[in-house]
Parts: C-alpha cells; structure tokens; sequence
C-alpha cells in the first residue's frame, strides 16, 4: 500500500492507488475510483470487460474514468467523463459526464455549463510514471490548498464547484 501522509498538522492521508486487490490505481474516494482514461488498460481484465460495454461515442471522448463500485468490488456505474483542461489546469473542470449502467446498458448524459464541478488532486488520476503533467507539482498544491484550507476553517465540501472554488482560490491567494 502506497499512503501519502501530509506535512504538518494535517490529520489527512491520502490513500493512493489502493482500492482492492484487484484495483491499484486511481483516486479513491469512498467506492468510486477515478482515473484519467489512458490508463484504462492497467485496469484488470474484468473491469476493461465492463468498460467495453460502454464502448461508443463516448468512451473515444472522455478523459476521465469514474468506476462507482458495488460491495462485491463488482463495477456497478461507468462514467465517462470529458474534462477539456485535464492537462493544463490545476483544477480541471467537468465539461460532460455520461454514466452507464453495465446491467441494464442505459446511458445517462449530464452536461454542465453554468458551475460546473471541478477536480482536486488530478495527481491521484494518473500512475506515477505519467508524463501527460507535472505529478509532483499537482501534489505539492494539494498539500498548499489542504494546509489553506485548514488554516483559514474552510470546509473541503465547498470546493468542489468552480464559482466557490474560485471564489475560495481568491481568498486563498490574498491571504496568504
């Protein structure tokens, strides 16, 4: 098990590329994994099956994977989801997110324009060796962002939307 421990304070530890036995990459966050969609094929076996069923449009499109998994480890949704600043922002944004239920084959599309959620810790997406960004430059902010965050009383669940995350940033960057 890889676990990054925070500087400081910080009682928080990400676990990092840690899932289940059967699953050792991605950012976890309760049962969903996320991942950037080229290291799709690191998966296991079963899990590419699944993602196979999606197969289409959108699965050519997307960038970011969301694996919602059942208390079996069993892949219960697939999201594909398409973050057009992936690369290149800090904190990407969601541009659109197609969810596929593997057992009844229906896709549910949700597009957001007016705030859409963003993306914390994108370092977490990708394995180690990614070349596609600076991993430790993703990490180092996330260890500023969490120390601000703590310093300054500001709860992690208003920061995942782009109006209060910039909102917050702003404060962040004039007080520090």
């Amino acid at each position: 098990m890889n676990l990054i421990q925070f500087e400081g304070d910080l009682s928080m530890t990400i676990q990092r590329h840690k899932w289940s036995n059967n699953i050792k990459l991605g950012k976890r966050i309760a049962r969903t994994i996320y991942l950037h969609a080229d290291y799709a094929n690191l998966l296991p076996d079963k899990v590419q099956e699944v993602i196979a069923l999606g197969n289409g449009f959108y699965v050519r499109r997307c960038n970011v994977l969301k694996l919602t998994m059942g208390k079996n480890e069993a892949v219960k949704f697939i999201s594909f989801i398409y973050c057009p600043d992936f690369i290149i922002s800090d904190e990407p944004e969601i541009k659109y997110a197609v969810k596929f239920n593997p057992k009844t084959n229906e896709y549910t599309k949700r597009e957001y324009t007016q705030n859409p959620p963003v993306y914390h810790g994108k370092w977490a997406f990708v394995p180690e060796h990614n070349t596609m960004f600076d991993v430790q430059a993703s990490y180092d902010r996330t260890i500023w962002i969490n120390k601000q965050l703590q310093k300054f009383g500001i709860a992690k669940r208003s920061i995942g939307w782009k109006i209060q995350w910039n909102g917050i940033l702003t404060h962040l960057h004039n007080n520090v």
